[in-house]
């Protein structure tokens, strides 16, 4: 399986970046981090903001690829549900790309342009943590599908 994870901003030195490096390593599918950091004005507004932020997005996205956007007002799933859906794109043969906007969230352009939405719950989390959430999920996916006792129930 070939996931892609467009993200705005870089992790530079930071114990996340550590913390998804120790993901990375255990996961088998291979993954292709895209880190993007537009070179925006702190001048213009939070819409102006978004809509380059997207404009990037939408450059880097594989052309085959299933557009997942993590969105705090995505469906809410589980694990289980997570790897399911893992599942489903494997069998289908479907390369997923996540898509994690910047401190402001993602455009409506982005959302409109996914074909799934999902939250890693209610809260409000920081872009870079969203990242480490995601490759923790998907290694966790990876072992629910194997049938390894990472995950218990």
């Amino acid at each position: 399986m070939h996931v892609t994870i467009l993200s705005i901003g870089r992790f530079k030195q930071s114990a996340l970046g550590e913390l998804y490096a120790t993901y990375e390593k255990r996961l088998s599918w291979k993954l292709n981090l895209k880190e993007l950091d537009p070179k925006l004005s702190l001048n213009i507004s939070v819409d102006q903001r978004k809509e380059k932020e997207s404009a990037t997005l939408v450059e880097h996205i594989p052309q085959d690829a299933f557009v997942i956007a993590l969105d705090e007002k995505g469906q809410e799933i589980s694990s289980l549900e997570f790897a399911e859906m893992v599942r489903g794109l494997q069998q289908k043969s479907l390369s997923p790309c996540f898509i994690i906007g910047g401190a402001d969230g993602l455009s409506n352009d982005i959302k409109k342009r996914s074909q799934a939405k999902i939250s890693f719950g209610r809260c409000t989390w920081p872009h870079l943590m969203v990242r480490v959430l995601l490759i923790e999920q998907l290694y966790r996916a990876q072992q629910i599908l194997a049938n390894h006792p990472y995950h218990k129930t």
